[in-house]
């Protein structure tokens, strides 16, 4: 009998080690989150789900990623036309036909953009081919687009002219700066 006893209480004494976890800050035994509790899943899941929803049903509609493209591509543009220096010193630099927001479409940043005329104009690499290796979906940084262009240019010339256009684009852009800042 008394076998039995301690039997049960050892037994009983390890459930309760063992199930204390579960109870553990009063949440019931690890079903749902905080007062909002549910069984299945758990509330969790079910934000989650609605979440990656609502970003498949803007995708869906073309309205995230047509207005997110348009607004860095008239950015880089918007930026440049700001300063009314920089913008004619940048549209002297532009191909021949070529406005200065179709030009700066899909490039990441001012900086970009402006060292690609620049190479284009140093190299005679059309600006066209050379902003279609460097924007879109594969996209080349300004060293791999100069390679791609113009293989026949060794590594060290090539790195040599990515420094040349990023020189000139600080000089293009800081001269601009200068001035609007004295007036």
């Amino acid at each position: 009998m008394k076998k039995q006893t301690l039997m049960i209480a050892v037994l009983t004494l390890s459930l309760i080690v063992i199930t204390a976890p579960l109870f553990a800050q009063g949440k019931g035994i690890g079903i749902g989150v905080g007062n909002k509790t549910q069984v299945g899943a758990g509330a969790n899941t079910h934000v989650k789900t609605d979440t990656s929803a609502d970003v498949k049903t803007e995708k869906k509609s073309g309205v995230s990623e047509t207005h997110g493209k348009t607004h860095e591509q008239t950015t880089v543009a918007s930026k440049i036309e700001a300063k009314p220096q920089l913008a004619a010193k940048v549209t002297a630099l532009l191909p021949a036909g070529m406005t200065l927001a179709d030009a700066a479409k899909g490039f990441r940043n001012q900086g970009q953009f402006i060292a690609a005329l620049h190479v284009s104009q140093n190299l005679n690499i059309p600006f066209d081919q050379l902003k279609a290796k460097m924007t879109g979906s594969d996209s080349m940084s300004l060293g791999a687009a100069i390679h791609a262009l113009r293989p026949d240019l060794k590594e060290d010339q090539t790195k040599t002219e990515v420094k040349r256009a990023e020189t000139q684009t600080k000089a293009t852009t800081s001269t601009t700066t200068t001035t609007n800042t004295k007036s």
